[in-house]
C-alpha cells in the first residue's frame, strides 16, 4: 500500500517489457527522479545478481548509488555515487566492497 502511495510501480516479470529502455526514457523525461532497484531481482537470497540496474543507469546516463541496510544498528547507509561508464565488473567489485560491511546474519524467529 505504501509502495504505491509513494509512487512505486511493480515490475511484471511474466514476459519481456523492455524495461531498460522504458526506464531510460522515464529518466530522460524527468528533471529529477530517484528509483530503487534491488539487483537481486527478488526479496529472496540468490546466487547471481540481475544486471538491469546497470544498463538502465548506463543508458540514462545517471550514477549508481549503493544503499546498504545495517540491521544490527537499524540504519540505512547511502554510499557515494558511482559514475558510469565503468565496466560491469568494476561496478560489481565496488558494490561488493560496499556490501561486505552489511553481511551479517540476522536472527529470525
Amino acid at each position: 500500500m505504501a509502495f504505491r502511495a509513494l509512487g512505486g510501480r511493480p515490475v511484471y516479470r511474466d514476459k519481456s517489457h523492455n524495461l531498460v529502455d522504458a526506464m531510460a526514457a522515464i529518466f530522460n523525461e524527468n528533471e529529477r527522479l530517484h528509483i530503487c532497484i534491488a539487483p537481486e531481482g527478488t526479496r529472496s537470497n540468490v546466487a547471481k545478481l540481475k544486471t538491469g540496474f546497470y544498463y538502465i543507469a548506463l543508458k540514462a546516463n545517471v550514477p549508481l548509488i549503493p544503499v546498504g541496510f545495517d540491521w544490527p544498528r537499524k540504519l540505512i547507509i547511502i554510499g557515494s555515487p558511482y559514475t558510469l561508464p565503468a565496466s560491469m565488473q568494476l561496478i560489481w567489485c565496488l558494490f561488493m566492497r560496499f556490501s561486505l560491511r552489511f553481511m551479517v546474519s540476522r536472527k529470525t524467529g
